[in-house]
């Protein structure tokens, strides 16, 4: 199981394209309902919220008509960064991509039209879909380009360029559509 993150996603296609991806492995996940314990390798650490689509057929080269065909579940997600520090270093670590529960497709209804939302103290940052410079489907077709996607590997589909800190003490909670999927505590 692989994490692919896109670094950008709302400003347009290109520079999504040009931006690139941060590729993960399954010890950079953070949980639901487990403590982020803070990291002492950065002096601190932000988050930026994602929609995160998991795949649920193998596939290579999909087409962007079939792409949505190749998702199985949704969720909402945060990559952390940690300061001063650039490459995989800086936002691959392990516990870099908080990870929601998973609602299926049927359970998240038009993909086109999810809305991400992430708390975290005083400060809400929302993620939609429609508003993202590559949809979905053109996220799926482009990443398989270069990754062969298997079963279980997450696509987090773009940040938002919104870096809030994370603090001892915070609680950072998300939503897909109002549905609460999202609680890590920090520790």
């Amino acid at each position: 199981m692989k994490i692919i993150a896109l670094n950008s996603n709302y400003d347009n296609p290109t520079a999504t394209m040009h931006n690139g991806v941060t590729v993960m492995t399954d010890s950079s996940l953070a949980k639901s309902g487990k403590p982020w314990f803070v990291p002492d390798f950065a002096e601190s650490f932000s988050y930026t919220p994602h929609i995160v689509l998991r795949i649920g057929r193998l596939g290579k080269n999909i087409g962007q008509r079939f792409a949505l065909r190749y998702i199985d579940a949704v969720t909402v997600g945060c990559t952390v960064n940690a300061s001063g520090l650039n490459g995989a270093l800086g936002n691959a670590f392990d516990g870099a991509a908080m990870l929601g529960e998973m609602l299926s497709v049927e359970q998240a209804g038009d993909l086109a039209a999810l809305t991400a939302t992430v708390t975290n103290g005083s400060a809400t940052t929302v993620c939609r879909a429609s508003e993202m410079a590559m949809p979905i489907d053109e996220i799926i077709a482009w990443v398989s380009r270069y990754f062969t996607l298997k079963i279980g590997d997450l696509i987090y589909t773009g940040a938002t360029g919104v870096f809030t800190p994370l603090t001892i003490g915070d609680t950072v909670r998300g939503s897909i559509n109002g549905e609460a999927l999202l609680d890590i505590r920090i520790k």
